[in-house]
């Protein structure tokens, strides 16, 4: 049996009112809260009439003394009494919003002080940063604010889209439950103080100071909107950049939208490749903190633009072209699992080279002649002129003005990296073909190359020399090992005594250990990753001297960001487990995976929603059994968070529309994960 209880206490010591119950039952537990409301007024009311009391004698002292004292001594004692009150209320004041804060720590949640929240926030303004700014600026910019109200109305509007098409009553169905839980929802719990919002609204309300992440690091910036005009401005005025006359988005629109008519692409994708209502690239800059001046990295948003979704689409194909050779890095893993077993003499140096702005450099002609040979291994014949065409519309609106990169491939642009990668392909192989004397290991990530050489300092130099002598775009920046350690990718490279190479997670000067806040309004499942993604990043990057500690590094920076440092170690438990087994059955065993080309079949309609949309809504094991987050996320006591609610329905009708398109069966040829199948079939689809 359950038993509760409720005590107010006052003058710290003496109770004024208990009520105990020892009844699990529904109706108990509404008399319980119903009469610890009700002594709750009684004590507010209570309260009121000893302050009115107060108030009383206080003025008849105040007459009693202003008959007996002189006007001057009046005053004195007057204006010392009235300091003595105000400091006294303050105290009492601050002390209350401890002891509340105390009692309510994952309501109130503080970044623990340290190096890591000095480094998070830069400000390069002379604005004053008070103590509530500093704790919401150091959440993040992903920091995600819990809403005070359900958006009832849209998530209605978002399922009605998803079950327009099914029949009637199972359409009613959905209906039903959807308004069951909508109406016994309620907003989560707030997730930042008083404090904090009114900083974060001073902040918005402030027009002249910008709020930016920094280019590197995860750190938040504050700067002057007037500074930042002018480095954009000063950007804008290299000679690669040219003010246009006019608006050039219906002229790309109506180009683009006749070429991918034209194209080879199969019919069934060209319509969802052609934006229906585009929007114009935007250029915005990312301040780099870690150079003297903070200048700006031009970025171009691209999303949306008239060719955003022809240059994804273009990327995907170009993708398969650019690792083929065996210098080609893939990420920090596979560089790893390539140095491995490599073994380095005591005259060989480590060197990195890096090229310097190489996408806005790469030869847009050169670049689609690249592409251009690549019609012999299999891509279609206008590929190039589809890659030339979304090169060539790199335009960009800033300030109300429209500008044109005359060359080079834009930032932010999904093509980019593919055209680079091919680029960089083409121009490694020349060059080191052309040279007498050979690195001994060329590993490339894009403009990132990892070389051992053990021809000497002064060939090294030359070598460099005879690299930046190739293309008049291309300009390398070398580094040199420092006491046999040189940083790549995010992996720390060090000498070992018998000649292997060893290697750990790095982490740039400017990093801040700044990850998703616990407390952040996010699904717990996005979080839960957050955890798992730095942990299997240790694994597979550290070596066995390192892991330790990079475990505990993490265990750490979590902690300061707000997680539960027990659900912490339980994560790095299972992951230590995925990264024992040997490679091959990482991906095959019972609980990861199923058999391929598995049906899905939907079950009766009133069960698609009835299991995720009561109990909670914990969509398909978000977080496992036990797991603490850090936070609460369920918005009052049963009831579901916002986030559970449109990722269960997103879910419900991304499913949806699979099988309005299939007539009920879905074969699905790629293996599923473990989970993704306790999702489906938590949705309420059976497993066939």
């Amino acid at each position: 049996m359950a038993s509760s209880r409720v005590t107010f206490i006052s003058k710290h010591t003496r109770p004024i009112a208990e009520v105990k119950h020892h009844l699990n039952t529904y109706a108990a537990k509404n008399i319980f809260r119903r009469a610890s409301e009700a002594l709750l007024r009684e004590r507010i009311h209570h309260k009121r009439l000893e302050l009115h009391l107060c108030s009383e004698e206080l003025y008849r002292i105040h007459l009693e003394l202003g008959e007996t004292l002189t006007a001057t001594d009046w005053e004195k004692i007057d204006k010392i009494s009235f300091e003595s009150s105000r400091a006294l209320e303050t105290t009492h004041r601050e002390s209350q919003i401890k002891k509340s804060e105390k009692h309510n720590p994952r309501q109130h949640p503080k970044l623990e002080s340290g190096p890591d929240k000095d480094r998070s926030i830069v400000n390069l303004t002379d604005l004053h940063i008070d103590d509530a700014t500093t704790s919401v600026l150091a959440k993040g910019l992903n920091f995600a604010i819990t809403p005070r109200d359900i958006p009832r109305e849209k998530i209605i509007t978002e399922v009605e889209t998803g079950i327009r098409k099914l029949p009637r009553l199972v359409a009613d169905e959905i209906r039903e439950e959807v308004a069951l839980v909508l109406r016994n929802a309620k907003p989560p719990k707030p997730n930042m103080t008083a404090g904090e919002r009114t900083a974060l609204k001073a902040l918005r309300e402030n027009q002249d100071i910008l709020t930016l992440p920094a280019d590197k690091g995860n750190a938040t910036v504050l700067m002057k909107k007037e500074d930042y005009q002018k480095k954009i401005s000063e950007l804008l005025s290299d000679t690669i950049y040219r003010k246009l006359g006019k608006n050039p988005m219906a002229k790309a629109e109506r180009e683009t939208k006749a070429i991918i008519k034209k194209s080879s692409i199969p019919p069934e994708e060209k319509r969802g490749l052609i934006t229906s209502a585009p929007k114009p690239p935007r250029l915005y800059g990312l301040p780099k903190v870690h150079k003297e001046g903070a200048p700006l990295r031009p970025i171009v948003s691209q999303i949306d633009a008239p060719t955003y979704r022809l240059a994804k689409y273009l990327a995907r194909t170009l993708q398969d072209h650019t690792g083929t050779t065996t210098t080609h890095v893939k990420n920090s893993a596979h560089f790893v699992e390539m140095i491995r077993d490599m073994t380095i003499a005591n005259e060989d140096i480590m060197v990195s080279f890096d090229v310097v702005s190489l996408f806005t450099n790469v030869p847009i002609a050169e670049s689609v002649e690249i592409v251009r040979t690549l019609v012999d291994s299999g891509i279609p014949e206008d590929f190039p002129d589809l890659v030339n065409h979304c090169l060539r519309n790199s335009f960009f609106l800033w300030n109300g003005d429209f500008y044109d990169q005359s060359d080079g491939a834009a930032m932010g642009s999904p093509l980019s990296p593919a055209v680079a990668n091919l680029f960089m392909k083409r121009f490694e192989a020349v060059a080191i073909s052309t040279y007498g004397k050979k690195p001994k290991i060329w590993l490339r990530y894009v403009d990132d190359t990892f070389i051992i050489w053990p021809h000497g300092t002064e060939e090294l130099d030359r070598f460099l020399n005879h690299l930046n002598s190739r293309h008049q775009n291309i300009r390398f920046a070398m580094e040199k090992e420092r006491d046999g350690k040189l940083p790549f990718l995010d992996a720390m490279v060090r000498r070992k005594g018998d000649g292997s190479l060893g290697h750990a997670v790095y982490r740039k000067t400017t990093h801040t250990n700044l990850y998703l806040n616990a407390m952040s309004h996010h699904h717990p499942a996005q979080k839960a990753s957050v955890v798992s993604s730095l942990l299997h990043r240790a694994f597979t990057v550290c070596d066995a001297d390192s892991l330790e500690s990079e475990k505990r590094l993490l265990t750490t920076a979590l902690r300061k960001n707000g997680y539960n440092q027990k659900m912490v170690l339980k994560r790095a438990k299972n992951v230590a487990k995925y990264h024992a087994r040997p490679p091959m059955e990482r991906h095959t065993t019972e609980e990861d995976s199923v058999a391929p080309a598995a049906k899905l079949a939907i079950s009766s309609s009133a069960e698609l929603l009835r299991a995720r949309m009561r109990n909670g809504w914990k969509i398909a094991r978000g977080t496992e059994e036990g797991d603490d987050i850090g936070g609460e996320w369920i918005g009052g006591t049963g009831q579901p968070p916002l986030h559970a609610i449109v990722c269960t329905l997103s879910s419900f009708v991304y499913f949806l529309r699979f099988f309005q398109r299939s007539g009920g069966h879905m074969p699905y040829s790629p293996p599923m994960s473990g989970r993704m199948v306790r999702s489906v079939e938590t949705l309420g689809i059976k497993m066939e």
